[in-house]
């Protein structure tokens, strides 16, 4: 038999998609697999739809939280219900679909050498295709090379959502928690802890969808400016162990440099308590703080650029309430 695959689907408000969601899995080329699905107390008709399936094929396990819970803890909620048979895991969110030969072509992958704890691939997010930027053709890779790579070149990502990539069960099963709960990112975050111990895997196809039109979502980076975070976060917290100390300092003067002229430049532009907090309390979980010399500098070079340009200066003040303004 081919290595058994638990797939989980976490289950919040979807009723527009999850049956599209549910039927990718179900057409899979590859067939040993368990179908996992937590349903986190909709207030939709996710859990019907999803009950349905459930009478239509045993390889479906339907389980009903008693209770809310945040996203990143409905996650790890749904992974500990996984087989303890299982070899690899596969997380589909609810809203995305995986295409056809998705489950097989990384499995193949995963199988055809040793210590690969991650796999992933091509992605096509909205109509644009990600997770580009390897050579086309190679299917593994150290895994300390792909942690240093994402490091040292800003819009180098492989990794995507969780439905874009399989992780090796054993290395769920060795945590409560597979994912980090208060990070800012906990799906970038498992992958580069991953990489510290394992070679990553990569199939050189697009496998799977993920959707981009949740605009609350998609409002709340752009006015959070979460990208550059998430890149300074990482940064701090992995730096060290996969740059040595000439790569360190030359990388992190670069971002550091991109990190304060973008927050300074949002700062001018909202004057809001929420962004500026959400920064400092993020960079407090990774021991750091914002220095307030430099966003002086960076904030003053912004102001003298925008009074140089007054059409530009005026565009961004009337233009700055384009952005809802979310808690952090």
């Amino acid at each position: 038999m081919p290595p058994f695959v638990s797939v989980v689907v976490p289950v919040y408000n979807t009723e527009k998609y999850i049956s599209q969601c549910i039927e990718s899995i179900l057409s899979q080329t590859y067939t040993n697999f368990e179908c996992i699905i937590v349903n986190n107390c909709s207030t939709d008709m996710s859990y019907d739809i999803i009950k349905n399936y459930e009478k239509l094929d045993n390889r479906i396990k339907v389980h009903n939280n008693s209770e809310f819970l945040s996203m990143t803890s409905n996650f790890n909620n749904t992974l500990k219900k996984i087989s303890k048979n299982s070899i690899y895991c596969k997380m589909v969110l609810s809203d995305d679909f995986i295409l056809k030969e998705c489950m097989e072509k990384m499995v193949e992958v995963a199988e055809s050498y040793p210590n690969i704890g991650i796999v992933s691939s091509y992605v096509l997010r909205g109509s644009d295709v990600a997770n580009v930027g390897l050579p086309f053709g190679e299917n593994v890779y150290d895994g300390k090379e792909i942690g240093k790579r994402y490091l040292l070149e800003y819009d180098f990502d492989v990794f995507g959502t969780e439905t874009n990539v399989l992780y090796l069960s054993e290395i769920i099963r060795k945590t409560d928690n597979f994912y980090n709960e208060l990070s800012l990112s906990p799906d970038t975050e498992i992958c580069m802890e991953i990489l510290k111990n394992y070679n990553f895997g990569f199939v050189n196809q697009i496998l799977s969808y993920t959707r981009i039109d949740n605009l609350s979502t998609r409002d709340n980076i752009k006015y959070f400016d979460t990208g550059v975070m998430r890149k300074m976060i990482s940064f701090l917290r992995y730096g060290k162990y996969f740059l040595n100390e000439e790569e360190y300092n030359t990388a992190y003067s670069l971002l550091e440099e991109k990190y304060y002229k973008s927050i300074s430049a949002k700062i001018i532009i909202n004057r809001n308590f929420d962004f500026w907090n959400s920064h400092v309390e993020e960079l407090k979980k990774v021991n750091e703080k914002i220095q307030i010399g430099k966003l002086i500098k960076y904030m003053t070079i912004g102001i003298l650029d925008k009074l140089g340009n007054p059409k530009k200066c005026f565009e961004d003040v009337i233009l700055k309430d384009k952005y809802k303004k979310f808690p952090p």
